[in-house]
């Protein structure tokens, strides 16, 4: 396999995890949402399962496209120094195998975005959980002097 293939193909599985991870993410906000907090620690523990192997098919990446680019003209320095850009081999790569790897990098540039999206929507709606849930307890406790939830959570 050459290495643009296997930098697709790697491309290729980080979109996939990313999509999926979107997806586990949106049923959390449900889950929030609803109130339901069994489905929401196996949705916890679905997405941890799904963010272990990024770390290792990042490095994985990074290695494959500093091989590829260095023996690309013009982009042997930047393989030097490790500073490679999808977009710069994209532009080098010529024909089906730059168009591929543009398309992988687009659908992970893409899952990423909505899982950031995704994310603060549901820092938002844990930060309004936690409020009404101490705003509650201070009520039912006739207690608004002391702090009964940790701010940490």
């Amino acid at each position: 396999m050459t290495k643009s293939k296997d930098l697709e193909e790697i491309l290729r599985t980080e979109a996939d995890l990313a999509e999926a991870l979107a997806g586990v993410m949106v049923q959390k906000q449900r889950s929030i949402v609803e109130f339901d907090a069994e489905q929401l620690g196996a949705l916890t523990q679905r997405e941890q399962d799904l963010m272990a192997p990024f770390r290792d098919l990042e490095k994985e990446r990074v290695r494959v496209a500093a091989e590829l680019a260095s023996g690309l003209p013009g982009q042997a320095q930047t393989a030097q120094e490790g500073h490679i850009q999808i977009r710069d081999l994209v532009n080098a790569l010529e024909g089906p195998a730059g168009d591929s790897i543009s398309g992988q990098a687009a659908r992970l540039r893409h899952a990423v975005e909505r899982i950031l999206n995704v994310n603060q929507q549901n820092r938002i709606l844990m930060q309004h959980s936690l409020r009404f849930v101490r705003e509650t307890l201070r009520l039912v406790t006739n207690d608004h002097t002391r702090q009964l939830v940790d701010q940490r959570m």
